[in-house]
């Protein structure tokens, strides 16, 4: 394989990892999307702004919390099997960079936290 050759298939890696951390930060997205709607569907308020408003109580965030985390154990399957072929392919793709002794390897995106807020579940 020339190296014109193997520079193609690190893009191409490259190019993979980061669809699948597109995908992964949608399925994070669409879950706390999800988590707010069904709080603020079995919560009302007079006025609904959303998680950012003021009418956003800490009984409410914790029933959002809850329900995102409902959501997260329905789809865990796929968060973790998305996660185990990012670290996979971070791996390939760190070997490839040595092997071609580029200096200067890519900066690839971290597996991103699924979960809302600053800390882990």
């Amino acid at each position: 394989m020339t190296r014109q050759e193997q520079m193609a298939q690190l893009d191409s890696m490259i190019a993979a990892y980061h669809h699948n951390h597109n995908r992964l930060e949608c399925i994070a997205h669409d879950m706390r999307k999800k988590a707010e709607a069904i709080t603020r569907r079995d919560r009302p308020k007079k006025r609904q702004y959303g998680r950012n408003s003021a009418t956003w109580t800490g009984a409410d965030e914790a029933y959002f919390l809850e329900r995102f985390f409902d959501l997260e154990d329905e789809r865990r399957i796929e968060i973790v099997t998305l996660s185990a072929k990012m670290t996979r392919q971070a791996a390939a793709i760190e070997a490839l960079v040595s092997k071609l002794g580029l200096n200067d390897p890519p900066g690839l995106p971290g597996v991103p936290l699924v979960y809302p807020g600053s800390g882990i579940r």
